[in-house]
């Protein structure tokens, strides 16, 4: 294929998540700025039209510009109280759940040439293959979307301010909001279950695309252990699924830069984010891994069983220069063979692969800084 796909073929729409992709492009990373600009626009559009912003609200919230606002506290930004930065976050996380699958049907299809002829199948047998893989799971898919959404649901109960306490219960917040910004809430348990949904979903998939690898790995020829760069769609995708888990880590860690939003709930859920994409690219590397050492051992075994039937032979010879021609080449064969490499990784993958677990730590970084020069521009 010399041309790269950028969009979403008719054939690739699964869910609902891919045609909402498909009517707004068909290309899933402008989709997901599109989905992410309209789901902020909402929560500002709701929390301005049912006074969640309102002059008297806002005088109740410390940090407010109100005569009740905290002594020490700085006066309130547009968007940095802990309801408006949720919605910002959730509204990335958002056109992120929604396009990430889509991203990574788009990707596989420009790497199903490679990845067929890595495997000694047709392109069109591997998409078949795929399709048909993709099909077979859509209904525990969608079952596990299910539970992912009634998880993201409890999961907002405690991290929302003053839910707790509208439900009768002790909250872990040092202050409320007031009843007026409580409506906000009626945003989040709209919006963001959906978001926790596709995640989970997202989740399962990712281990169903590993077992129909496992599989094909199984299936295919050994691999030729002197060009590893045969191998070269293994990592791709390894390293794909593992940028695409860092990315949803990276947005899920700007959660921690609002100290008005309680983090012992949300804080395992992106840290099990981040160890789904390190996990991602491990797991099919280990795989090939093993399956490159169980070949280069076979095939020294094939060599030194050679080396000691010609050794027996040319030790009952009295010509030392004839013998040690004869060796040469079987000493060399395996000392080529014991060199091969045995990853289908090289330090070009482990540099790109330490800048994308790099990306969660510095945005983190590079935001509490921005809020601390914030703070102190403000007061």
């Amino acid at each position: 294929m010399n041309q790269r796909e950028t969009a979403l073929t008719r054939d690739q729409l699964y869910a609902w998540d891919q045609w909402v992709v498909w009517f707004l492009g068909r290309r899933p990373w402008p989709a997901s700025f599109v989905i992410a600009a309209l789901l902020w626009v909402s929560y500002w559009v709701f929390a301005w039209g049912t006074g969640v912003y309102s002059e008297t609200g806002l005088d109740q919230i410390p940090g407010g510009p109100g005569p009740d606002a905290a002594a020490d506290a700085p006066a309130l930004l547009f968007g940095l109280d802990p309801y408006g930065w949720a919605a910002t976050i959730f509204s990335l996380l958002g056109g992120y759940a929604v396009t990430v699958v889509s991203y990574n049907l788009v990707a596989q299809r420009n790497e199903s040439a490679e990845a067929a002829a890595m495997l000694g199948i047709e392109r069109e047998e591997l998409l078949s293959l795929w399709d048909a893989h993709m099909r077979k799971g859509r209904s525990t898919a969608r079952i596990v979307g299910v539970v992912g959404y009634f998880f993201g649901l409890a999961g907002l109960v405690p991290a929302l301010p003053g839910v707790m306490e509208l439900l009768g219960l002790e909250g872990r917040y040092e202050y409320l909001p007031p009843d007026s910004m409580q409506v906000a809430a009626v945003w989040f348990f709209v919006v963001s279950p959906f978001a926790f949904s596709l995640i989970v979903k997202y989740f399962y998939l990712t281990i169903d695309e590993g077992r129909l690898w496992s599989r094909l790995r199984l299936e295919v020829a050994a691999p030729d252990i002197f060009d590893p760069g045969k191998l070269r769609p293994v990592t791709k995708a390894a390293m794909r699924g593992a940028f695409t888990w860092v990315i949803g880590a990276t947005i899920g860690s700007l959660f921690f830069l609002s100290s008005g939003i309680d983090r012992v709930v949300l804080l395992p859920f992106f840290m099990g984010i981040g160890s789904v994409a390190v996990l991602n690219l491990l797991v099919p590397l280990f795989g090939w891994h093993r399956k490159i050492v169980r070949e280069k051992e076979r095939q020294l075994r094939e060599v030194q069983l050679v080396i000691e039937r010609c050794w027996t032979k040319l030790k009952a010879a009295s010509d030392d220069d004839a013998a040690l021609a004869k060796m040469g080449g079987l000493l060399a064969l395996e000392a080529r063979i014991q060199a091969a490499r045995e990853w289908p990784i090289d330090f070009s993958t482990i540099g790109r692969l330490a800048f994308y677990l790099a990306i969660p730590l510095v945005s983190w970084i590079g935001g509490a800084l921005m809020e601390r020069a914030v703070d102190a521009a403000i007061g």
